[in-house]
C-alpha cells in the first residue's frame, strides 16, 4: 500500500479512500491493488479499487454486474 499512497501524494491525492489490499481479487491483477466499499446495498454495491503504479489488470467478464471506470492518471484499454 505504500506504493499506491506515495504515487497518489506525487499526483496531488485523490478524493476516494484507498481501502485495503485488495487480495481476494488478487488473482486478476499483475502487483498490488487496494479496495474501499463505497456504499451501495445487496442490488448495487459500488466499490472504489486503487492500482499501484504499473499493475496491469487481466482480461476479464462481468457476468451479473457492470463497471464504471474513472481513471485520474495512466493510460488504459477496455473491450465491451
Amino acid at each position: 500500500m505504500r506504493e499506491i499512497t506515495q504515487s497518489l501524494e506525487k499526483t496531488g491525492g485523490t478524493v476516494f479512500p484507498i481501502g485495503r489490499l485488495n487480495t481476494a481479487y488478487a488473482k486478476y491483477f499483475t502487483g498490488t491493488t487496494c479496495l474501499a466499499s463505497l456504499g451501495g446495498d445487496k442490488a448495487l454495491g459500488v466499490s472504489n479499487v486503487t492500482f499501484a503504479p504499473g499493475v496491469i489488470n487481466h482480461w476479464h467478464i462481468h457476468t451479473t454486474s457492470c463497471q464504471v471506470f474513472t481513471t485520474v492518471s495512466g493510460r488504459g484499454y477496455y473491450q465491451i
